[in-house]
């Protein structure tokens, strides 16, 4: 659809003025050896099975990789130093690394530990009724497995393998999804729940004892989860984006992308890093975990009312194309908007963008206050309104003054589908888009006369009737001349329009349904919608001939202060 589309794209240009030299140009920026997010990349073309490749990093920087029936030990250069090759040329799967060596998996049972000559030490059986194993980790001496032992992918198990006794004994925790390493002798298990992924554990390695549930809301599905003891932050690498969890605020508190970051990779952790086999551009590429955030990065601060996983996405084409450098969305606490004005007042320079949503962040504040940046001073922005529908760009003005570019337009109870074959029957023509009450009452007594139709469906509850006066309120006040125009014969003939439209019976009173009845003119519908092309929407009608656009609107708007703009 155009809107959301367009939206997209101005969210791209917004991040394009932060790297807009002030002639209007852009800067395109190749970081690609000089990142402070990655390190130099190592050439593994060689490989010939990327999909099933595997990575593992020893102690002293070394590289194992996994290669058919071949493991490859290379040095933290890149350069080989030795081929593992499996004599019955058994495919490996797995790999973990340890102080003295690594552990490789193929199928069965056996497990074959080497040390760091490559030299084989063992053969380990580990008698476990597996039907595959699928991760591996080393832990105080004792390998850590999770495996399953039917078809059924999603019922997963643990186990520990004590390496001196060569024993194995299975761990009591159920739904197991995943676990990584996590505090002083402690597995952070992940669990499987319908509801949520992000249901998860503690388990002491030494005692046995399990926690209580921990809970993290929204928290998305990571192959590749790490968790840093430093900060006490989990995070959760997957396709273009590292989010990063806090613990102590039990929420997903930023989410990061860059061009670094590849599409299609295996991982592994350690160092502190993220070590990616790059299956699209067959190279390993290194990443900070605490530290991959350049200073270079553009910084956006997230409110609820927009997706950080959507913005990403575009963030990460736009970041490939232009700079390099990174893009990081940090969600601030459940107080967005009294955090905001504390940073946008005080000068704070530690961000770029930032979202407002007229639901709850009222942009006449920031007019009123003076730290808004008028957008208009970058015409890479402002020109490209005129690709977008009537009515967008005034909704992000204020007396000539762009506050914002658009990143959601949402209807609350203001835009309605409109039943055309209802206006057939009855042999009226469609309503003009500027339409009032009254041409509303005068549609209402010729459809309604029967007593079977009606112009829409609502309850007697507060959100409609509050959105009728919001919609009137855009036109009677302004917030930032703290100028209000009502007279009070206007809202004594408003409350007794509503009276009358219920007492007569023009709406259904019964609570909004989202489906389409063919005997109500104007059907609640949700926008955007696949079906725009389709249907004939109108928005809801106001008290004079004033024309509107009923939308609540999400902004991106430039911090003033911002250090990246020019």
């Amino acid at each position: 659809m155009k809107t959301k589309l367009k939206c997209f794209s101005f969210f791209m240009l917004a991040l394009m003025l932060l790297l807009t030299s002030c002639d209007g140009s852009v800067e395109n920026v190749n970081n690609t050896h000089t990142s402070a997010s990655e390190s130099s990349y190592i050439d593994v073309s060689f490989i010939n099975d990327f999909e099933r490749a595997q990575i593992a990093v020893a102690e002293n920087g070394d590289f194992y990789l996994t290669d058919e029936y071949r493991i490859y030990m290379l040095d933290s250069k890149g350069n080989e130093k030795k081929q593992i090759v499996n004599d019955k040329q058994r495919h490996y799967k797995l790999l973990t690394a340890y102080d003295n060596g690594f552990f490789a998996y193929g199928y069965g049972s056996v497990l074959e530990e080497y040390n760091t000559d490559g030299a084989l030490v063992k053969n380990h059986n580990l008698a476990i009724k597996a039907q595959t194993i699928e991760k591996i980790l080393y832990m105080d001496g004792k390998l850590f497995i999770m495996y399953r032992t039917g078809d059924n992918e999603k019922d997963k198990y643990l186990a520990e393998y004590n390496l001196k006794e060569e024993k194995l004994e299975e761990i009591d925790i159920e739904h197991v999804r995943d676990f990584v390493e996590y505090k002083d002798n402690m597995l952070l298990v992940f669990l499987k729940q319908d509801c949520c992924n992000g249901h998860m554990l503690t388990h002491n390695i030494k005692s046995g004892e399990k926690s209580n549930e921990i809970h993290i809301p929204y928290m998305p599905l990571s192959l590749y989860p790490y968790y840093s003891t430093m900060k006490d932050q989990l995070y959760l690498l997957s396709q273009e984006t590292i989010k990063i969890v806090s613990f102590e605020e039990k929420k997903i508190i930023e989410t990061y992308t860059s061009s670094t970051l590849p599409k299609n990779y295996t991982a592994c952790y350690g160092h502190n890093m993220a070590y990616c086999i790059d299956r699209e551009q067959k190279k390993i590429i290194s990443l900070s975990q605490d530290d991959e955030r350049s200073a270079k990065s553009i910084t956006v601060l997230c409110n609820g009312f927009a997706s950080d996983s959507s913005l990403s996405r575009v963030a990460y084409e736009f970041d490939k194309e232009n700079s390099g450098a990174g893009i990081k969305f940090i969600k601030l606490n459940q107080d967005y908007v009294t955090k905001l004005n504390t940073m946008l007042l005080s000068g704070d320079d530690s961000f770029d963008l930032y979202m407002l949503s007229t639901y709850d962040s009222i942009p006449s504040y920031y007019m009123k206050k003076g730290v808004y940046e008028d957008l208009n001073n970058y015409p890479v922005v402002s020109q490209k309104f005129d690709d977008m529908f009537e009515g967008i760009k005034k909704l992000c003005t204020y007396n000539g003054t762009l506050l914002g570019v658009p990143i959601g337009l949402i209807n609350s109870d203001t835009v309605y589908q409109l039943n055309t074959g209802m206006l057939e029957k009855f042999g009226l023509k469609m309503p003009e888009y500027d339409w009032t009450w009254s041409d509303f009452e005068k549609y209402a007594e010729e459809i309604t006369a029967g007593g079977e139709n009606y112009m829409m469906q609502q309850g007697r509850y507060i959100f409609w009737l509050c959105n009728i006066y919001a919609v009137s309120n855009c036109i009677q006040m302004d917030l930032t001349k703290e100028a209000f125009n009502y007279e009070k014969t206007d809202i004594k003939n408003e409350l007794k329009f509503v009276k009358r439209v219920y007492e007569k019976k023009y709406i259904l009173e019964e609570e909004r349904v989202n489906e389409k009845k063919d005997n109500i003119l104007l059907n609640f519908i949700h926008l955007p919608t696949k079906e725009m092309n389709n249907i004939k929407i109108i928005p809801t009608p106001v008290f004079n001939n004033k024309k509107v656009y009923p939308f609540i609107m999400n902004y991106l708007c430039l911090n003033k202060a911002s250090k990246n703009k020019c």
